[in-house]
């Protein structure tokens, strides 16, 4: 089994660029790295068995989205150092064709994709990345959250910097999407408050 090629289309506004896995390199073109690891175990989904492949992408900063962006390092609003993303794509065990999509982001948090609903081009997987929060979308838009005050913003393709990633094979990477999904923004934001 093979990775999946992947593509980055960041909003055309974006300022935190992907990062190397030790947040020394900030890229901005096609020199861009995703960390992969094919997972030894299979992973249970909708009562079926598939392999899985986990991917991360690194950013050395993550800018506060809320209030239109207009304080991008007010770290009440969600600013912070070492921010990473993660995806993880289901394949079939026997054919090895993906099936299903998952991608960190506030509105799909603990949702897996079906394939035929992502966009592709060719063979790549597009992922939309939201402006400051870098959380991952199948599609392009805007992404509505707290009620307006917080929304992520999708450039679709063709007003995207658009980023080509090599893919580096990481051992070390363990990702369970289910053990993640109860660490919502909402979630975060509602201990901060109380």
């Amino acid at each position: 089994m093979k990775p999946t090629r992947i593509v980055l289309c960041l909003h055309k506004d974006e300022e935190a660029f992907p990062s190397d896995k030790n947040y020394e390199i900030d890229n901005n073109d096609n020199n861009t790295l995703v960390y992969y690891n094919i997972d030894e175990d299979t992973y249970m989904y909708n009562k079926k068995l598939y392999k899985s492949i986990t991917y991360l992408i690194y950013y050395k900063e993550n800018y506060a989205i809320g209030l239109f962006g207009i304080m991008k390092k007010n770290k009440f609003l969600g600013y912070h150092h070492k921010d990473i993303e993660r995806i993880k794509i289901l394949y079939d065990p026997i054919t090895f064709k993906e099936e299903y999509v998952y991608m960190s982001s506030y509105k799909h948090e603990g949702k897996w994709i079906e394939w035929e609903k992502c966009d592709k081009i060719f063979d790549k997987l597009l992922i939309y990345v939201s402006k400051y929060s870098h959380a991952n979308y199948s599609k392009p838009g805007i992404k509505w959250r707290m009620f307006g005050f917080a929304n992520d913003y999708c450039s679709n393709r063709y007003n995207a910097i658009i980023l080509y990633p090599s893919l580096i094979k990481d051992e070390s990477i363990l990702y369970i999407p289910d053990q993640i999904s109860n660490c919502s923004f909402l979630k975060r934001f509602l201990k901060i408050i109380k």
